[in-house]
């Protein structure tokens, strides 16, 4: 009962796009696959905020290369042009009403776009929610 008494093509389908941009220089193993040896960054999952899912053909996540946060923000910005410019300010900074997490950790207590990453991370975008009570 995989589709829970629906059809199984009325379940939407989450897409996952994977995108392999092989770093100028660097080589993949005969068999294709990256081998230690390599020196290639594995690929890293981003989470896809809906407002910027227009820009990603509709999908929620995608996998990347980068061996730092802001090479992964570039090389989604790369797939799907427009991204970077709604994460990143003019200075090339994270916007400050947009968290980046790696795993549970928001990167600026890290080290920012600097910050580390391989493929066993996951980087979520989460744009800050507006509103809140004025009080009683």
């Amino acid at each position: 009962m995989p589709c829970l008494g629906r059809s199984c093509s009325e379940i939407p389908r989450d897409p996952v796009l994977r995108y392999r941009v092989r770093p100028a220089g660097r080589r993949l193993s005969k068999t294709g696959l990256h081998s230690p040896e390599a020196d290639i960054n594995s690929m890293t999952t981003v989470y896809i905020p809906t407002p910027l899912r227009r820009l990603t053909a509709g999908a929620s996540k995608l996998e990347v290369e980068g061996g730092s946060v802001g090479e992964l923000i570039q090389a989604v910005d790369a797939q799907h042009p427009g991204v970077a410019a709604k994460i990143l300010d003019d200075d090339g900074e994270v916007k400050r009403f947009i968290n980046v997490f790696r795993n549970d950790d928001e990167i600026r207590s890290l080290e920012g776009l600097d910050t580390p990453v391989d493929e066993r991370d996951r980087i979520s975008i989460v744009p800050a929610m507006a509103g809140g009570g004025t009080g009683a």
